[in-house]
């Protein structure tokens, strides 16, 4: 795409902004024609904007385990592994501050909600009320203080492909584990049987790469729906 796939995902962002404020400005409140664009929007739409979401959500496994491997297997050095783990998790907590100090200065300095009609003040109110009383109820039956053995289980997999096919329901640390285990063997086997194995693994993440840039280039028309 020429002008840069950022400037089409923006062109996107806004041509979805200002379509959908122009629907429902024309709908109307109710009647035929808001029927219809919520028909529309949840028949058409919405699957059209997952479309983007699904391709992407789709490489995330063979791209992280392809990746995570490769990169393992190129260290080599537990210990330069180590120092790179350190300086991740730094960066991480630094980039992650950032975001929640943004988050909290957006939120104040635009008080997202408060202008919400009365009705739909009432539903999420009802909303919270119904979800704290849950909440309450499950702590009023005793803390849940974390174990090791639930610790252990949910980071090392007892079944990699089991825990691959719920990456998505809270599995994905003990995918990433197994990826990480399986670049050290890879560094620490030295056989020359496992040549082939890499480059499997090699074109596995190119494979993963293209299918991202696929996805990308469906970007614009995703985030505009």
């Amino acid at each position: 795409m020429k002008g840069g796939i950022q400037r089409w995902i923006l062109g996107g962002l806004l041509l979805g902004l200002l379509a959908g404020l122009l629907a429902n400005f024309l709908a109307g409140p109710s009647g035929p024609a808001r029927d219809g664009l919520e028909t529309a929007v949840k028949e058409v739409i919405f699957p059209l904007g997952r479309i983007f979401l699904q391709l992407l959500f789709m490489t995330v496994l063979p791209l992280v385990f392809s990746c995570l491997s490769l990169g393992i297997r190129e260290l080599g050095n537990p210990r330069e592994l180590g120092r790179i783990g350190l300086k991740t998790l730094a960066f991480t907590l630094l980039l992650s501050g950032i975001s929640v100090a943004i988050g909290l200065t957006l939120v104040n300095a635009i008080q997202p909600g408060k202008n919400i009609g009365t009705e739909a003040r009432a539903k999420l109110l009802a909303d919270v009320q119904k979800e704290g009383s849950a909440l309450a109820q499950k702590a009023a039956e005793g803390p849940q203080k974390p174990r090791l053995e639930t610790i252990v289980n949910a980071i090392i997999p007892r079944n990699p492909v089991e825990s691959a096919g719920r990456a998505f329901d809270g599995d994905m640390l003990a995918v990433m584990f197994f990826a990480l285990i399986f670049g050290v063997a890879l560094a620490a086997c030295g056989s020359e049987r496992t040549k082939t194995l890499v480059a499997f693994l090699e074109g596995l993440y190119d494979v993963s790469m293209w299918l991202v840039g696929f996805a990308l280039k469906l970007a614009p028309l995703g985030v505009a729906a």
